[in-house]
């Protein structure tokens, strides 16, 4: 798995996800491209230095990787593609398809 990365904060509009979204330190990697975390949720999560390729409504799988209490975390599963904004160099996705065991570590991380 590679380094963690940290992002530099970024502006970005508000967006639909209602659940508590924290920022991140940490990757997910999409379509063998790995791209810096900005902020996650319980349901999902939102990426920069996205250029182009993935297309709104696709799923994917991914890896998911973000620093939790001094700890990585990481679980694959399928997301989603809920937004790109390659002008903004961002991408979101919504979590699917995730193992039980890694929806309820996450779950619990945001509980």
């Amino acid at each position: 798995m590679s380094q963690i990365q940290t992002a530099a904060p970024v502006e970005v509009a508000p967006d639909k996800r209602r659940e508590c979204r924290k920022p991140a330190e940490g990757s997910v990697k999409i379509a063998e491209e790995r791209y810096v975390l900005v902020d996650w949720s319980s349901s999902g999560f939102l990426a920069k230095n996205y250029s182009d390729g993935l297309s709104k409504g696709e799923r994917q799988p991914i890896e998911f990787s973000v620093l939790v209490d001094d700890e990585i975390f990481c679980f694959e599963c399928s997301a989603i593609i809920v937004r790109t904004a390659p002008e903004e160099g961002l991408v979101a996705g919504a979590f699917v398809l995730m193992d039980e065991k890694d929806r309820v570590a996450v779950a619990q991380h945001f509980a």
